[in-house]
């Protein structure tokens, strides 16, 4: 299928600089005459076939000329699932993305503007884009913040069930780090509150950040919530519990995860929906409780390495046979990678739901419960 596909492009191109007749209307045609030759040519896509058509939707035929077939270049494209679309200034067909198009991948980083913070109200006034946001040493509570309408839509407050909840988005190129030989601690006290929700974000790095809840939360309400996002880099942190988990992502791609811990949070450790390439890396998991702990749903290339789950457990009652909460929770997923990590000193009713979710490479499993086996099937 490759090497058929290579040929026909090959041919879009050529036939580029011969009669732009076959562009469909893109451009005025150059006038060379040319000698083609018609043979009921038909073109097949992984097995289908697929009928040409100019953009006023009416049947084009391949042909061939000095011994190389000819195809409608939009036709081609809109087989393999990419636009098409032309540029009468620089007489170029573009396929799929135009070159250096203005997307998250190449988008300009630009400097951030560095600023030293000592208060919960400065740290909230000055988050936003391109800034390195330097928290002195001390606890910053952001439930004690005056929290009202705010014309900032990048920054605002929403309502959650007993309280309201920090909300930063469409922000890129941020930088919230802790100054101290201790990590800076960030808290909230509404137990159904995240204690920072970032969506549409790219380009967000927290380091040395202690993070978590006043007060023990269910329901909802964990650490960091990242919706929609992109390159989230998490490291020398510790998200604690009293919150119900300590990560939630939906729709990020490339987050890392380094040298971090999340503990002690009473529903969950994470829950991963709807990513891709995502890195757990020497970090550890302790102490959390009580439902599935590690819940990974429609999402590809997650990894954890060189990490360790250590005493977490799940709830289970033999009475009840509806009781089958695992370490790892995969639904839906390529399978997850455990390399060089430790699980010792766990209870829970299974390892992992499904034995061919997860991958385990040169990893420590000692010392578990597992009230109903390692694997339910």
């Amino acid at each position: 299928m490759k090497k058929e596909i290579k040929g026909f492009m090959t041919g879009v191109v050529t036939t580029a600089f011969i009669s732009a007749a076959v562009f469909t209307g893109f451009a005025d045609p150059v006038g060379k005459a040319i000698n083609a030759v018609y043979n009921n040519i038909k073109l097949y896509v992984d097995g289908k076939l697929v009928q040409p058509k100019d953009a006023k939707g009416n049947d084009i035929e391949p042909f061939i000329y000095n011994g190389t077939t000819y195809l409608p270049v939009r036709a081609v494209s809109e087989a393999l699932g990419k636009p098409v679309s032309w540029d009468g200034e620089s007489n170029s067909v573009y396929v799929g993305n135009k070159p250096f198009e203005d997307t998250k991948e190449t988008k300009e980083i630009k400097e951030q503007k560095e600023v030293t913070v000592s208060t919960p109200e400065e740290l909230v006034k000055e988050l936003g884009s391109n800034k390195k946001i330097l928290l002195k040493p001390g606890i910053y509570n952001l439930s004690k913040l005056k929290q009202t309408y705010s014309e900032n839509k990048q920054v605002y407050w929403q309502e959650v069930f007993d309280g309201n909840e920090l909300v930063v988005k469409d922000i890129n190129n941020l930088t919230i780090e802790g100054m101290g030989q201790e990590p800076s601690e960030i808290i909230v006290e509404p137990r159904y509150a995240y204690v920072l929700s970032f969506i549409n974000a790219d380009g967000v790095k927290i380091s040395n950040i202690k993070a978590g809840h006043t007060e023990e939360g269910s329901c909802v309400g964990g650490v960091y919530s990242f919706k929609d996002s992109t390159s989230i880099d998490i490291n020398k942190s510790e998200l604690y519990g009293c919150g119900t988990e300590g990560l939630n992502i939906e729709g990020v791609e490339k987050l890392k995860f380094v040298d971090s811990k999340i503990y002690d949070c009473t529903y969950y450790i994470m829950t991963v929906k709807d990513c891709k390439d995502i890195e757990f890396i020497n970090s550890s998991f302790t102490e959390n409780r009580e439902f599935d702990l590690v819940n990974v749903d429609n999402s590809s290339n997650i990894l954890f390495n060189k990490c360790n789950f250590k005493d977490n457990y799940t709830g289970y009652d033999p009475e009840y046979s509806f009781y089958d909460y695992s370490l790892f929770n995969i639904k839906l997923s390529e399978k997850v990678v455990v390399k060089d990590s430790k699980i010792n000193k766990n209870k829970c009713v299974h390892l992992a739901k499904n034995k061919d979710s997860v991958v385990f490479e040169n990893t420590d499993i000692s010392d578990n419960t597992f009230y109903k086996g390692e694997f339910l099937k």
